[in-house]
């Protein structure tokens, strides 16, 4: 076969081998003249063009974005090119093109071109070092390589004036060195500066290192850099300048190394010196900014501080953004016009090629590309010798990971390894084209750094790994073409099928050899099919046979498993909407798709019933089939069901989905078994694709059923067959279902609130409106200020629908209204119907009202979202005479509650108590009664609770005693009952969270035994009359009762002299010994009560006796306290009596201690003599031992205060 040499007719441009540095490359004319334009290139230009006018100069300051190989350097050079040379001759091929392009735009040039003022370009580089350097870097190499270096801006005889000062000032020894070397007065230096000497300040320069130990004299130190470009600026106006054109080449790196650590200074600095740009001035002062970056500063931004993503926002705010892009004509154009053909050899052939083109055009149209016969050209001629496939792929794999080193243009103009040029030094034996394995390989290096989580990256490395599995040349590149096809990733121009692949290499080896090839990939598992769209992809693969595998589970399992499971949960969008009535009613409606085999449809007995455990408004039920004697049967059930929200779907043929079901089903069923036992991961992840690949074909089969358009299935509603040929005509339908049930619904326009479930925080803020309107008295707008999800709620379903008004500063809900929605007057009057209807019946559920509010056969149909706002309205009304209970407890209401109430109405009862004016009166009794225990603000909420809470205040006011004795003490050890009232009604009160309604009106009443509540009231008064009194009746009689013992006569003897006269009759002796505790505190008391109150006195002896306050006793502890009153108090009388008997010898068998109390009192305390317990000993011994121990680290004196101490505390 013939070789053929296709560098000897093609070449490659040379210019594009390396990309634009602008730094390096403004000086080549070569690189300006090679710019190819595009229309895109020409708008931009045209911008900058016209923003150099005045009257355009807030467009100055500009962003350059779009991403590697997209020529954007290129671009900046032209541009700066323009405005620098103005010479025809340095771009005649861009101006040529202009004027085809646009002749106005064209005539526009050349009238900038004769200005023959130029912008000074100003090149700025530099990501590590501090932005204001970069600048001032800049700024200075631009004046170096204009030659114009001894250029000195206003700011540099500034900052000499500045130092000669601060010298004056702070280093006068340095100031006196300077004027002797300059021979001058310091002033008049300093003035001659002021007037701009270059001799002075040359002079200055020439004394500085003199007098600083060497050092070089910097003047751009610490200078405002916007103020020094503008002095620039203004020095080189004068020598043919008319501007700057500031470019800060790759400004994109030092936003991704510096951005997380630039200061402020840095940031304000852009900002000013973009809005200086921007500010403009004459036609001869122009400053032009433009940052060249790869995407927008807010994607650079977005993971810093807030402060500072504010800051930077303000920055881009000052620039115009321009995004660089070319259609993919015009990528395509560029890319031709790189590939550089000798006309007459490549016409020739062609020629000879004739019907090789004639192929490559087929393969172009086939992969759905170049729909015009000019771009059909570029691509197959104009790119030549790349393969259709490639020039389509070339430019989407460059925009996803070029970098400045490997771009479209690199790869099109160098002669490394892997690139066109490269395969134009080859010789090929007949024609041949540069197929994607080429890109791949070219641009691998690229792939392996990206992201380890980006899809390029896991794409490239399911390739290597497949890579590494396969020996042949061919294989090899069906393995790189389809890497390519997926990190491009656009399937619907580039699909990855066995067509395309098999085009691209066809040119490699012939069509069978190429599908071979394929189908070998397949069967050896570095390739899997995907047979529901005809893909390829790859596969990590393990070494089990999985296709046998699931055949082999799929026949185990195919009696046991549900088929309609897997298309009832989820796997697609199982709802239609009702569109039409969806848009007029603002609400979402929508019939649930529901799968359904001949056999379960035969069993249903209540539809209704099996519809309630679905969601959605009706069912769209798609009915499977056997085989065609299936679907007739079906057909003749269906015509007997008249449901009026069930659609029926059919095949009319039957569809093989049975078989894709049982290999989902046997899939699944892997998956789960295997991560279950936690077994090959290799074999999930390829059961995974398989899974891919199955729920895809179900998709297929699905839409027979879904869209009419496909003309596979039948429609029934109401027992009869409809024509309907489109989708359209279904969602109709399924609109004209909804019209027709749900004919009551209001419209509410607030898709927050307007549904079923309202997410949490829309839940949160309509509590607020619930509390609004569960007030006493409304406020207006129900208290809610500002623009939050609450106020938006309040508008939507009280303000806008006229519920909620107000009318002479008052605010009121408005229920029966002739401007109400007819749809929401009748909700209202139906919850109002529910209330009223419990005050003859009794108790009634809340799931009764809410039957009739969602149920469908009651044509309202309300979504649970509304149904507490509407509930609460007709609550406020009813709100002083409403009781709300679960399991028999009354509730408190409140916004809380009314959520509860919606999340579960069948646990919640209410009840409407009819007040008459005796039960309104005996409430108000009740709350007279109790005042300073029922609490104002309860009131706020519902009900009678309030009464009850401040009844019960009381009662657990009430002291141990009261609230729990039940028999009175008479005195003389009597006792009488409680009457059974009285306990009744404590036993009543003293519940737990008591029903309040119960309690009040049915309780009390059946105790008092009368439905006159007046009568009640008095029982009630009784009651409470009876346990305040009991103890102070109680203190009463042991007053008496004490008296007596202690020898008083009553009513002509005090208690307090009762007790003074026994304690004053006793012996000295006696008074003064330790007898016990409470004998010893009888004692105490008796010498001084320390009150006269005989009551005081009796609490005081009740702590000495029973060791219990007296409010803590019960019906036992009167009858103890009294015996053991009278034994102590016998006890001490016949110690007394032996003490006055007994000889001085007897008494001198005793201890007697004296102390000084803290009262300053002398205190002798007498202790008798008695021999210790074994246990006394042992007592003895340790605190002896203890004592002992210590030694002298504690001396004799302080030992004996201890046991002073303590004898002390025990007498």
């Amino acid at each position: 076969m013939h070789k053929i040499d296709l560098s000897k007719f093609i070449k490659v441009s040379p210019n594009f081998q390396y990309s634009i540095n602008l730094k390096y490359d403004f000086n080549s004319r070569d690189k300006v003249k090679s710019y190819i334009p595009t229309s895109s290139t020409y708008e931009i230009f045209e911008d900058f063009l016209l923003s150099m006018n005045k009257g355009k100069s807030n467009g100055r300051a500009k962003l350059l974005t779009g991403p590697y190989g997209k020529g954007k350097s290129h671009l900046v050079l032209m541009l700066l090119a323009f405005f620098y040379y103005k010479n025809k001759n340095v771009y005649p091929n861009f101006l040529e093109k202009m004027k085809e392009h646009s002749p106005k735009l064209y005539k526009a040039a050349l009238e900038e071109m004769a200005d023959n003022k130029k912008m000074l370009p100003v090149i700025v580089s530099g990501s590590n070092i501090n932005i204001k350097q970069s600048f001032l870097q800049a700024i200075k190499n631009s004046l170096d390589n204009e030659g114009i270096e001894d250029i000195m801006p206003e700011t540099y005889f500034n900052a000499a004036v500045a130092m000669i000062r601060k010298w004056s000032t702070e280093y006068p020894e340095t100031l006196k060195r300077f004027t002797e070397l300059t021979e001058m007065d310091s002033e008049k230096f300093i003035k001659g500066l002021e007037n701009y000497s270059h001799e002075y300040y040359q002079q200055f320069l020439d004394v500085y290192p003199k007098i600083t130990s060497g050092s070089e004299f910097n003047p751009l130190q610490d200078l405002d850099i916007v103020e020094l470009y503008e002095d620039v600026l203004q020095q080189i106006k004068p020598i043919g300048y008319k501007g700057l054109f500031i470019v800060y080449d790759e400004f994109s790196k030092y936003l991704e190394g510096s951005i997380d650590r630039n200061s402020a200074s840095e940031i304000k600095f852009l900002q000013d010196l973009a809005e200086k740009c921007n500010k403009g001035g004459k036609e001869d002062e122009v400053f032009q900014l433009l940052l060249i970056t790869h995407k927008s500063i807010s994607s650079y931004v977005d993971r810093l501080p807030k402060e500072k993503v504010d800051a930077w926002k303000a920055v881009a705010e000052r620039f115009k953004t321009i995004e660089i892009s070319h259609a993919d004509n015009q990528t395509y154009e560029l890319m031709s016009n790189t590939i550089i053909k000798d006309h007459e050899v490549f016409t020739k052939f062609k020629d000879d090629k004739k019907e090789e083109f004639k192929s490559l055009y087929k393969k172009l149209r086939e992969v759905n590309n170049g729909e015009n016969l000019e771009e059909q050209k570029t691509i197959v001629e104009g790119c030549y010798p790349l393969h259709p496939l490639s020039s389509i792929l070339l430019p989407s794999v460059s925009e996803k990971v070029a970098q400045n080193e490997r771009t479209i243009f690199t790869f099109l103009s160098a002669d490394d390894k892997n690139t066109l040029g490269n395969f134009l030094k080859k010789d090929f034996c007949g024609f041949t084209t540069l197929t994607p394995d080429y890109i791949y390989d070219y641009f691998e290096p690229l792939f392996k750094k990206e992201n380890y989580t980006s899809d390029t990256y896991k794409t490239w490395r399911d390739a290597k790994s497949s890579l590494t599995k396969v020996s042949t040349e061919l294989e090899r590149k069906i393995i790189k073409t389809l890497c390519l096809i997926y990190i491009v990733g656009n399937f619907r121009k580039i699909p990855p099928t066995k067509k395309v692949i098999i085009e691209s290499l066809s040119h490699y080896g012939d069509e069978k050899e190429v599908m071979d090839c394929i189908e070998k990939l397949i069967s050896s598992k570095n390739l899997y099919y995907v047979k529901s769209k005809g893909y390829l992809k790859f596969i990590e693969a393990t070494d089990i046979d999985v296709q046998q595998l699931i055949n082999d589970t799929k026949e185990l399992r195919k009696n046991t498993y549900d088929k309609s499971s897997p298309l009832n949960i989820n796997l697609f969008n199982n709802f239609i909407l009702a569109t039409r009535y969806n848009v007029e009613r603002e609400i979402r409606r929508y019939f649930s798709i529901q799968f359904i085999d001949t056999k379960e449809l035969s069993s249903v007995e209540n539809w209704d019933k099996k519809l309630k455990a679905i969601d959605g408004d009706g069912v769209l039920y798609c009915v499977t089939a056997k085989d065609s004697a299936d679907i007739d049967k079906a057909k003749d059930m269906i015509n007997n069901i008249e449901h009026d929200r069930i659609v029926f779907v059919t095949p009319k043929d039957k569809l093989d989905i049975d078989k894709v079901l049982g290999e989902y089903d046997a899939i699944k069923y892997l998956i789960d078994k295997n991560a279950y036992e936690d077994k090959d991961p290799l074999l999930n992840a390829e059961l995974e694709v398989y899974l891919e690949d199955t729920v895809d074909q179900l998709f297929t089969y699905l839409s027979y059923y879904l869209y009419p358009e496909h003309n596979k299935a039948s429609y029934f509603y109401k027992g009869e067959q409809l024509e309907i040929k489109r989708r359209t005509t279904l969602n109709k339908l399924v609109s004209d279902i909804c019209y027709e049930v749900y004919h009551s619904t209001p419209v509410i326009p607030n898709e927050l609130i307007n549904v079923s479930k309202p997410s949490n925080t829309a839940q949160n803020y309509r509590r607020k409106v619930l509390e609004g309107l569960l007030q006493n008295r409304l406020q207006p707008s129900l208290g809610l200020i500002g623009h939050g999800l609450d106020v938006t709620i309040m508008r939507a379903t009280l303000i806008n629908t006229n519920i909620l008004k107000e009318s002479n500063g008052q605010c009121y809900v408005n229920i029966n209204g002739d401007d109400l929605d007819p749809n929401i007057k009748n909700i209202l009057s139906k919850i109002r119907e529910f209330f009223l209807l419990t005050t003859k019946e009794g108790k009634t559920k809340f799931s009764k009202l809410y039957e009739v509010l969602t149920e469908p056969k009651h044509g309202i149909g309300l979504r649970r979202g509304l149904i507490p706002i509407f509930l609460s309205v007709v609550l406020h009304e009813f709100k002083n005479n409403i009781v709300i209970t679960q399991k028999g407890m009354e509730l408190v209401l409140d916004g809380k509650l009314v959520d509860s109430i919606n999340t579960n109405p069948e646990l919640y009862e209410a009840f409407l108590e009819d007040l008459s004016i005796e039960k309104e009166n005996y409430l108000k009794d009740l709350e007279g009664l109790f005042e300073g225990y029922v609490l104002p603000e309860e009131k706020e909420y519902n009900s009678f609770d309030y009464v009850v809470k401040g009844i019960q205040r009381w009662y657990f006011d009430l002291p141990k005693f009261a609230k729990e004795y039940k028999q009175e003490y008479l005195g003389s050890g009597e006792f009488n009952k409680l009457p059974k009232n009285i306990i009744k009604i404590r036993n009543k009160v003293k519940q737990f969270n008591p029903n309040a309604n119960e309690l009040l009106f049915t309780d009390f009443v059946e105790v008092a035994g009368s439905s006159d509540y007046k009568s009640v009231f008095e029982e009630v008064e009784e009651f409470k009359n009876k346990l305040d009194r009991s103890l102070e009746n109680l203190l009463q009689i042991l007053s008496d009762e004490t008296q007596r013992i202690f020898g008083g006569k009553l009513q002509q003897e005090s208690l307090p002299s009762a007790l003074k006269n026994w304690y004053e009759a006793l012996d000295d002796f006696t008074k003064k010994h330790v007898i016990s505790n409470s004998a010893n505190s009888l004692l105490e008391t008796s010498k001084d009560p320390k009150t006269n109150n005989p009551k005081e006195i009796i609490k005081k002896l009740s702590i000495i006796i029973t060791g219990l306050r007296i409010e803590d006793w019960n019906e036992n502890s009167i009858m103890l306290f009294l015996e053991k009153l009278t034994e102590l108090k016998n006890n001490i009388d016949e110690l007394d009596k032996a003490n006055i008997n007994q000889s001085d010898a007897a008494q001198t068998e005793s201890y007697v201690l004296t102390y000084i109390d803290e009262n300053g009192e002398k205190k002798d305390r007498i202790l008798k003599k008695k021999e210790p317990s074994n246990t006394a000993k042992i007592l003895l011994n340790e605190l002896t031992t203890i004592f002992e121990e210590y030694g002298a680290a504690v001396d004799e004196n302080d030992k004996r205060q201890i046991l002073m101490e303590m004898l002390q505390k025990m007498c």
